[in-house]
C-alpha cells in the first residue's frame, strides 16, 4: 500500500476512535484506565474495532479479509496499543490463532474461519503448556486418531483469550513417540463439544495487561473430525514455528507503543511544567534523556519495520528477523521508559491522574513483549544456532551484492571474494583474488524502500502465506 493511503487509513481510524484524552470519545484513556483497575476484559473496545473493520486487514483478500501488505495490519496494530496495548494483544490473539489455518489449511478451511471470524466468532491459540513453556517437542496433548476423526485429551495454559474464546487451534501429539514430526494442529469450534468436555481454567491475574485473559483449558477426549486438521499430520511442528515467527515480528509493536504513548504524555509535562523559573523541557539533562529516548524510539521503530516488511520481502529470513527484533525491542525500550520516568518525576507513579496516569499503565503492559512467544532466552538461543551459517555465509553475500553475480563457489563457507575491486567469485575459474577482509556478523539494513540482510545464510525453508504479495512500496509509520 502507498505510504499516502496508508497514512489516510490511520487517520480514519484515529478519527473514528477519537482524542484519547477526551473522556467522551469512543476510546478514551480514561475508560482504558478504568477496565484496567477492575481488571476487566476490553469487549467495548474490541467490538469497536472489529465493527470498525480493523481485523479484516489481518485476514486474508483471497477468502474475504483485506490483507495484502502485512505492515498495514502491523501499524493499525501500534496505533490501538498506543491507547491500550490490553485491547491490542486481544484483539490481535485472533489472527494470531488464524495464522496456522492460513500458513497450512485450505482454501476451505480458510474461508470458513475467515467467515466466522467477521461473524464476531474468537479464536485462541493453544500452543504452550503449564510444564513445558517454549519446549513445544515436549507438550503433553494428545491426538488419538480415532474413526473420522480424533480425540483431543490434554490441557493447555497460559492461552489468551482462553475462555472467552469461542474457538481453539490446538497444537497435539498426533505421534505418542513425539518427536519434530509428532505434532499436528487442529481446529476445535468449542460450542459444538459435548457439555462439560471442554473445561476452561481460571483466569491468571497480571501485572501488566490486567484486562487480559490469560487463562487456559482441559479437554478430555474431545472429538474433531478429520476436516479439523490443519494441513498434514506431523506438520504440527513446522506450523507452529511459523506461526511464532510472525508472532514475534508483530509483537514488538506492542512496545513501540507503549513508549511512544510515555513519551508523548512526558513531552506533554515538560511543556507545561515549571520548575527554578523555567520549563522542564528547557532544562539541559531532560532535554538529554528527551533526545535520547525518542533516538531509542526511531531505532526500535526501524528494526520493527525491518521485520515486518521481512516476512514478505525476505521470509526464508524470518527465524533470525523475528528473534532479533524480539529480543532487541522490548529490551532497548524497557530501559527507555526508564528514562521517561526520570523526566517524568513523581507523576509517573500515579493511577488516578486524569492526564499522566496512562503512562504507568503502558509501563506495566510492554514487558509483555518480552516473553510472548518465546521469552528473551529463547530469541536468544534461535540466533546463536543460526550464527556459525551468519557469519560463514557473510563474506560471500557481500561479494554478490557488489559483483552483481551469484557466488561461484561450490561452498560459500570457501568463498574468498570479499576484497575491494572483486568482480566475481574468486573460487571460479578465470577471476582475480583480492584481498581478503574478515568476515563480520550479519547486518541488516532497510534499502531502497525493502527490508534487506547483507548476509545470504542458509535458512529456513521459504514460505509466505498465499495472500500477502511482496510489496511493492513501504511506507513509513504513521506518526501521527
Amino acid at each position: 500500500m502507498p505510504k499516502k493511503d496508508l497514512t489516510e487509513l490511520a487517520r480514519r481510524l484515529e478519527r473514528h476512535l477519537g482524542d484519547p484524552h477526551d473522556p467522551a470519545s469512543r476510546m478514551p484513556y480514561a475508560k482504558v484506565l478504568e477496565y484496567d483497575e477492575r481488571e476487566g476484559y476490553p469487549y467495548e473496545f474490541v467490538n469497536l474495532l472489529q465493527r470498525w473493520g480493523a481485523l479484516d486487514h489481518f485476514l486474508p483478500s483471497a477468502q474475504g479479509g483485506k490483507a495484502g501488505d502485512v505492515e498495514i495490519g502491523f501499524n493499525l496494530m501500534r496505533l490501538i496499543a498506543r491507547r491500550d496495548p490490553t485491547t491490542a494483544t486481544a484483539f490481535i490473539i485472533t489472527s494470531l490463532s488464524f495464522m496456522p489455518a492460513w500458513v497450512a489449511g485450505t482454501d476451505e478451511q480458510k474461508r470458513t474461519l475467515v467467515e466466522a471470524i467477521q461473524q464476531g466468532t474468537r479464536y485462541a491459540w493453544g500452543l504452550s503448556e503449564r510444564g513445558h513453556g517454549s519446549d513445544l517437542t515436549a507438550n503433553e496433548m494428545t491426538a488419538e486418531k480415532t474413526e473420522g476423526g480424533y480425540l483431543l485429551t490434554g490441557e493447555k495454559w497460559l492461552i489468551g483469550n482462553g475462555r472467552v474464546a469461542d474457538g481453539l487451534s490446538v497444537h497435539a501429539r498426533t505421534d505418542p513417540r513425539g518427536g519434530p514430526a509428532g505434532y499436528s494442529v487442529f481446529v476445535l469450534d468449542k460450542r459444538r463439544t459435548p457439555a462439560g468436555s471442554v473445561d476452561e481454567l481460571p483466569r491468571e491475574r497480571m501485572h501488566g495487561l490486567r484486562g487480559l485473559d490469560m487463562s487456559g483449558f482441559r479437554l478430555d477426549r474431545v472429538f474433531v473430525p478429520d476436516s479439523a486438521l490443519l494441513g498434514r499430520e506431523g506438520q504440527g511442528l513446522e506450523i507452529a514455528l511459523k506461526t511464532s515467527q510472525t508472532a514475534r515480528a508483530l509483537i514488538s509493536g506492542i512496545a513501540l507503543s507503549a513508549v511512544d504513548t510515555g513519551l508523548r504524555v512526558t513531552l506533554d509535562f515538560t511543556e507545561q511544567r515549571r520548575v527554578f523559573g523555567r520549563t522542564v523541557s528547557d532544562i539541559p539533562y531532560s532535554r538529554r534523556h528527551l533526545a535520547e529516548c525518542f533516538a531509542d524510539l526511531m531505532v526500535a521503530d526501524a528494526v520493527s519495520l525491518g521485520a515486518v516488511r521481512a516476512l514478505q520481502v525476505v521470509p526464508e529470513q524470518t527465524s533470525v528477523w523475528s528473534s532479533v527484533v524480539e529480543y532487541f525491542v522490548p529490551t532497548l525500550l524497557e530501559r527507555t521508559f526508564a528514562q521517561l520516568n526520570v523526566v517524568l518525576g513523581a507523576r509517573f507513579y500515579l493511577r488516578d491522574h486524569p492526564h499522566y496516569a496512562i503512562h504507568q499503565k503502558m509501563m506495566r503492559d510492554l514487558p509483555v513483549a518480552n516473553f510472548a512467544d518465546g521469552n528473551t532466552v529463547v530469541n536468544l538461543k534461535n540466533i546463536a544456532l543460526q550464527l556459525e551459517g551468519l557469519l560463514a555465509a557473510g563474506p560471500a553475500a557481500e561479494a554478490e551484492e557488489r559483483s552483481g553475480r551469484p557466488c561461484s563457489s561450490a561452498s560459500r563457507r570457501s568463498c574468498r571474494c570479499t576484497g575491494p575491486g572483486t568482480r566475481s567469485c574468486s573460487a571460479g575459474a578465470g577471476t582475480t583474488r583480492s584481498r581478503r577482509r574478515r568476515p563480520r556478523s550479519a547486518s541488516f539494513a532497510v534499502s531502497r524502500g525493502r527490508a534487506t540482510s547483507r548476509a545470504g545464510w542458509h535458512a529456513p525453508p521459504r514460505w509466505a502465506p498465499n495472500s500477502w504479495p511482496t510489496p511493492t512500496r513501504c511506507g513509513s509509520a504513521p506518526r501521527g
